[in-house]
Protein backbone atom coordinates (compact mmCIF):
# COMPACT_ATOMS: atom_id res chain seq x y z
CA UNK A 1 0.00 0.00 0.00
CA UNK A 2 2.95 1.94 -0.01
CA UNK A 3 3.88 1.84 -3.29
CA UNK A 4 4.52 5.21 -5.52
CA UNK A 5 2.99 6.12 -9.01
CA UNK A 6 6.23 6.29 -9.95
CA UNK A 7 7.14 2.50 -8.95
CA UNK A 8 4.57 0.83 -11.40
CA UNK A 9 5.28 -0.66 -13.96
CA UNK A 10 2.57 1.05 -15.89
CA UNK A 11 0.97 3.95 -15.49
CA UNK A 12 -2.63 2.78 -16.38
CA UNK A 13 -1.91 0.35 -12.98
CA UNK A 14 -3.23 3.93 -11.10
CA UNK A 15 -6.71 2.94 -12.16
CA UNK A 16 -6.47 -0.85 -12.11
CA UNK A 17 -8.46 -2.51 -9.16
CA UNK A 18 -6.64 -3.93 -6.28
CA UNK A 19 -5.99 -7.75 -6.25
CA UNK A 20 -8.82 -9.75 -4.39
CA UNK A 21 -8.21 -12.34 -2.05
CA UNK A 22 -9.12 -13.63 1.44
CA UNK A 23 -7.82 -15.38 4.58
CA UNK A 24 -10.66 -18.07 4.73
CA UNK A 25 -9.51 -21.72 4.58
CA UNK A 26 -6.04 -20.75 5.12
CA UNK A 27 -6.41 -17.92 2.43
CA UNK A 28 -6.44 -17.94 -1.18
CA UNK A 29 -6.97 -15.54 -4.44
CA UNK A 30 -10.21 -15.00 -5.60
CA UNK A 31 -10.16 -14.87 -9.28
CA UNK A 32 -12.74 -15.73 -12.38
CA UNK A 33 -10.87 -19.06 -12.17
CA UNK A 34 -12.35 -19.51 -8.76
CA UNK A 35 -15.84 -18.37 -9.52
CA UNK A 36 -15.91 -20.56 -12.60
CA UNK A 37 -14.73 -23.91 -10.20
CA UNK A 38 -17.53 -22.61 -8.13
CA UNK A 39 -20.06 -22.91 -10.63
CA UNK A 40 -20.77 -19.42 -11.57
CA UNK A 41 -21.84 -18.02 -14.73
CA UNK A 42 -19.33 -15.48 -16.19
CA UNK A 43 -20.18 -13.04 -18.64
CA UNK A 44 -17.92 -10.69 -20.51
CA UNK A 45 -18.76 -6.64 -20.36
CA UNK A 46 -22.50 -5.93 -20.27
CA UNK A 47 -23.85 -4.09 -22.62
CA UNK A 48 -27.97 -3.50 -22.91
CA UNK A 49 -30.46 -5.13 -20.96
CA UNK A 50 -34.09 -4.88 -22.82
CA UNK A 51 -37.42 -6.60 -22.61
CA UNK A 52 -36.09 -8.49 -19.33
CA UNK A 53 -32.94 -9.75 -20.88
CA UNK A 54 -29.27 -8.37 -19.82
CA UNK A 55 -26.86 -9.43 -23.05
CA UNK A 56 -23.16 -9.18 -22.50
CA UNK A 57 -20.30 -9.13 -25.42
CA UNK A 58 -18.65 -11.54 -25.90
CA UNK A 59 -14.71 -10.38 -24.82
CA UNK A 60 -15.21 -12.75 -21.32
CA UNK A 61 -11.73 -14.09 -22.66
CA UNK A 62 -10.40 -10.55 -23.29
CA UNK A 63 -11.45 -9.71 -19.80
CA UNK A 64 -9.95 -12.67 -18.00
CA UNK A 65 -6.29 -12.21 -20.23
CA UNK A 66 -6.53 -8.13 -18.78
CA UNK A 67 -6.58 -9.64 -14.96
CA UNK A 68 -3.87 -11.65 -15.62
CA UNK A 69 -1.85 -9.24 -17.09
CA UNK A 70 -2.57 -7.25 -13.88
CA UNK A 71 -1.64 -10.62 -11.87
CA UNK A 72 1.29 -10.32 -13.55
CA UNK A 73 2.28 -6.53 -12.62
CA UNK A 74 1.97 -7.61 -9.18
CA UNK A 75 4.00 -10.46 -9.44
CA UNK A 76 6.42 -7.97 -10.43
CA UNK A 77 5.87 -5.66 -7.89
CA UNK A 78 6.18 -8.59 -4.84
CA UNK A 79 9.55 -9.80 -6.23
CA UNK A 80 11.13 -6.54 -6.47
CA UNK A 81 10.00 -5.19 -3.13
CA UNK A 82 11.62 -8.63 -1.31
CA UNK A 83 14.73 -8.44 -3.69
CA UNK A 84 14.70 -4.79 -2.44
CA UNK A 85 14.45 -6.11 1.01
CA UNK A 86 16.96 -8.74 0.65
CA UNK A 87 14.02 -11.40 1.34
CA UNK A 88 13.26 -14.59 -0.92
CA UNK A 89 10.64 -14.17 -3.29
CA UNK A 90 7.42 -16.73 -2.46
CA UNK A 91 6.63 -18.94 -5.10
CA UNK A 92 3.67 -17.23 -7.64
CA UNK A 93 2.01 -19.79 -8.94
CA UNK A 94 1.04 -18.30 -13.08
CA UNK A 95 -2.53 -18.49 -14.03
CA UNK A 96 -3.74 -21.84 -15.67
CA UNK A 97 -5.62 -21.59 -18.72
CA UNK A 98 -9.08 -20.38 -18.93
CA UNK A 99 -11.62 -21.80 -21.67
CA UNK A 100 -15.58 -20.54 -21.14
CA UNK A 101 -17.70 -19.83 -23.55
CA UNK A 102 -19.63 -16.64 -21.78
CA UNK A 103 -22.98 -15.54 -21.22
CA UNK A 104 -24.66 -14.09 -24.01
CA UNK A 105 -27.31 -13.10 -22.42
CA UNK A 106 -29.42 -13.91 -18.83
CA UNK A 107 -33.41 -13.83 -18.18
CA UNK A 108 -33.44 -11.18 -15.29
CA UNK A 109 -36.59 -12.50 -14.09
CA UNK A 110 -34.43 -15.73 -12.66
CA UNK A 111 -32.32 -13.01 -10.86
CA UNK A 112 -33.19 -12.04 -6.98
CA UNK A 113 -30.45 -9.10 -6.80
CA UNK A 114 -27.94 -7.32 -8.74
CA UNK A 115 -24.87 -5.85 -6.70
CA UNK A 116 -23.17 -3.26 -9.20
CA UNK A 117 -19.75 -2.89 -8.47
CA UNK A 118 -18.44 -0.76 -11.37
CA UNK A 119 -16.17 2.12 -9.80
CA UNK A 120 -15.34 5.50 -11.56
CA UNK A 121 -13.00 6.51 -13.48
CA UNK A 122 -11.76 10.25 -12.69
CA UNK A 123 -13.97 13.14 -14.60
CA UNK A 124 -12.29 16.33 -12.57
CA UNK A 125 -11.63 18.34 -15.93
CA UNK A 126 -15.66 18.47 -16.52
CA UNK A 127 -16.34 20.40 -13.65
CA UNK A 128 -12.61 21.78 -12.52
CA UNK A 129 -10.40 23.57 -14.81
CA UNK A 130 -8.27 24.17 -16.65
CA UNK A 131 -8.25 20.86 -18.76
CA UNK A 132 -3.92 21.21 -18.49
CA UNK A 133 -4.18 20.31 -14.84
CA UNK A 134 -4.83 16.90 -15.41
CA UNK A 135 -2.83 13.83 -17.39
CA UNK A 136 -4.48 11.92 -20.15
CA UNK A 137 -6.07 9.43 -18.01
CA UNK A 138 -7.95 12.26 -15.86
CA UNK A 139 -5.85 12.20 -12.75
CA UNK A 140 -4.85 15.43 -11.08
CA UNK A 141 -1.20 16.21 -11.59
CA UNK A 142 0.47 17.55 -8.77
CA UNK A 143 2.66 17.21 -6.08
CA UNK A 144 1.61 16.51 -2.46
CA UNK A 145 -0.97 17.49 -3.41
CA UNK A 146 -0.74 20.72 -4.81
CA UNK A 147 -1.81 21.07 -8.47
CA UNK A 148 1.64 21.47 -10.59
CA UNK A 149 -0.61 23.95 -13.28
CA UNK A 150 -2.88 26.24 -11.11
CA UNK A 151 -1.93 27.66 -8.02
CA UNK A 152 -4.09 27.15 -5.36
CA UNK A 153 -5.67 24.25 -6.51
CA UNK A 154 -5.42 21.34 -4.01
CA UNK A 155 -6.57 17.69 -4.00
CA UNK A 156 -7.13 15.43 -1.13
CA UNK A 157 -7.61 11.45 -1.84
CA UNK A 158 -7.62 11.05 -5.50
CA UNK A 159 -6.45 7.79 -6.74
CA UNK A 160 -1.91 7.33 -5.78
CA UNK A 161 -2.02 10.80 -5.39
CA UNK A 162 1.08 9.80 -3.33
CA UNK A 163 0.65 6.49 -2.54
CA UNK A 164 -1.30 3.36 -3.42
CA UNK A 165 -3.04 4.25 0.17
CA UNK A 166 -3.61 8.17 -0.47
CA UNK A 167 -7.63 7.26 -1.62
CA UNK A 168 -7.93 5.08 1.59
CA UNK A 169 -8.49 6.35 5.06
CA UNK A 170 -5.28 4.39 5.49
CA UNK A 171 -3.48 7.02 3.61
CA UNK A 172 -5.29 10.08 5.45
CA UNK A 173 -2.94 10.76 8.02
CA UNK A 174 0.17 10.78 6.22
CA UNK A 175 -1.56 13.06 3.07
CA UNK A 176 -3.64 15.14 5.04
CA UNK A 177 -0.85 16.80 7.12
CA UNK A 178 0.72 17.80 4.09
CA UNK A 179 -2.02 18.93 2.10
CA UNK A 180 -3.33 21.56 4.84
CA UNK A 181 0.49 22.34 5.26
CA UNK A 182 0.81 23.43 1.45
CA UNK A 183 -2.40 25.33 1.79
CA UNK A 184 -1.27 27.39 4.59
CA UNK A 185 1.93 28.30 2.62
CA UNK A 186 -0.16 29.26 -0.32
CA UNK A 187 -2.15 31.66 2.18
CA UNK A 188 0.96 32.77 3.58
CA UNK A 189 0.58 31.34 6.97
CA UNK A 190 3.12 29.50 8.35
CA UNK A 191 2.83 25.44 8.55
CA UNK A 192 1.85 24.48 11.80
CA UNK A 193 -0.58 27.40 13.00
CA UNK A 194 -3.78 24.33 12.76
CA UNK A 195 -3.19 21.74 14.15
CA UNK A 196 -3.48 18.34 12.07
CA UNK A 197 -4.22 14.87 13.55
CA UNK A 198 -1.46 12.95 12.66
CA UNK A 199 -3.45 9.37 13.63
CA UNK A 200 -6.85 8.43 13.05
CA UNK A 201 -8.09 6.99 15.76
CA UNK A 202 -11.02 4.40 15.30
CA UNK A 203 -13.31 6.45 17.66
CA UNK A 204 -13.22 9.60 15.34
CA UNK A 205 -14.50 7.86 12.42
Amino acid sequence: MDTRPDQLPDPRMRLAGGGQMTGRDGGHDLTTRTLQAAGAGLGGHLVDVQDGMARFAGDLVDCVESGDQRYAMMCQLIQRGCQARGITPPTLPSPGPFTADGLQELDLGEVGAIVLTTGYRPAYATWIGPAEAFDEMGLPLQTDGASSVVAGLFFSGSLFMRTQSSSLLRGAADDAPLVANGVLRHLGRHPGEVRIPTRIHREDL
